[in-house]
């Protein structure tokens, strides 16, 4: 009945009654993969990719092949630097449809560690030490 109240109040485009709304029916089936995708959108409209990011992680562990999921995922992990994570949503992304185009336009650089604009960690050092770090 929430998830209804929720599209409603999307319609009315009063979003934060809509994700409350949302939220509430996700406290009675955190297994639907729809519902999951929904709030993750949302609250990523909104701003909040932090909290996006946990429902999109939430949604890549209930539906494994959801490429949104996983692209989402792979373009928050590189934002904040953390080029591991996203070295591995980026790995099964590829394996999950490895015609993808983020993943194939995106890949050289995060498997080489540089992040967006190349600020990640690596893409620091390597700017730090020049050509000595391989």
């Amino acid at each position: 009945m929430s998830k209804n109240w929720g599209k409603y109040n999307i319609l009315r485009n009063d979003k934060d009654v809509a994700l409350n709304e949302y939220m509430t029916a996700y406290r009675y089936n955190n297994k639907d993969a729809d519902l999951t995708e929904t709030i993750a959108q949302l609250l990523e409209s909104e701003g909040d990719k932090t909290k996006a990011s946990e429902f999109y992680e939430h949604l890549a562990d209930i539906d494994p092949r959801n490429t949104l999921a996983l692209e989402k995922l792979v373009e928050f992990r590189d934002s904040i630097g953390d080029s591991y994570g996203a070295k591995e949503y980026l790995e099964r992304l590829l394996a999950v449809d490895p015609r993808n185009e983020y993943a194939n336009k995106n890949a050289e650089r995060i498997q080489n560690g540089g992040g967006i604009g190349g600020t990640g960690l690596l893409s620091l050092f390597k700017s730090i030490f020049g050509k000595r770090m391989r």
